[in-house]
């Protein structure tokens, strides 16, 4: 019982770290402000991470198991599924709207040989993984800790095993995207 109270408050930050892009994504592309747009745009592109970050918190599950057991442990390990479904969830309801308005006006053929602006995006989005997973830095980090954000920036350039991690995200990223958008509930901006 005791993992689990440890848990529920640091997982429903991490949820809410997940939603804000979905809700800056719809200002920065339903406002009229220009100021306001790119903003909200820059927000929603640096909390971006955080959706699909909510699948390696998995790697939290291994230790509470060391913790706890029985009924305890297995809905511990039901918070943990919740916590990917959302993820998955979260990145895909974020993305979605800026690839329709991308796109919206162009046929499948062409939407396919646009398929580049996904791939890099998710380059960044497993880039900003790795500097929340691995350099434990946060979102707003790029404002109140830029000289960190590239210190760890540079280092995890410079590293290749970090940069294969990075890749697998930005992989992980692209699998989920392309898997599961037509199955998750679209945000109508």
């Amino acid at each position: 019982m005791h993992v689990l109270l440890e848990n529920i408050p640091w997982m429903a930050f991490n949820v809410f770290l997940a939603v804000a892009p979905i809700g800056f994504g719809y200002l920065a592309l339903t406002k009229k402000n220009l100021v306001v747009r790119l903003l909200s745009g820059l927000v929603w592109f640096f909390f971006l991470p955080n959706t699909i970050y909510l699948t390696t918190d998995i790697i939290h599950f291994l230790e509470d198991a060391a913790k706890t057991s029985g009924l305890f442990l297995a809905i511990d390990l039901v918070l943990y599924v919740i916590l990917i479904i959302l993820g998955v969830i979260t990145y895909i309801m974020a993305v979605d709207p800026f690839e329709k308005l991308l796109f919206k006006d162009k046929s499948k053929n062409e939407r396919r040989q646009n398929l580049p602006f996904i791939y890099i995006l998710n380059f960044f989005v497993g880039f900003g993984v790795v500097l929340g997973r691995v350099h434990r830095l946060n979102s707003w980090d790029i404002v109140i800790n830029t000289d960190k954000v590239i210190y760890y920036s540079l280092e995890t350039l410079r590293s290749v095993q970090l940069m294969i991690l990075v890749l697998a995200f930005m992989l992980l990223s692209q699998v989920v995207y392309m898997k599961f958008r037509k199955s998750v509930p679209k945000v109508v901006f």
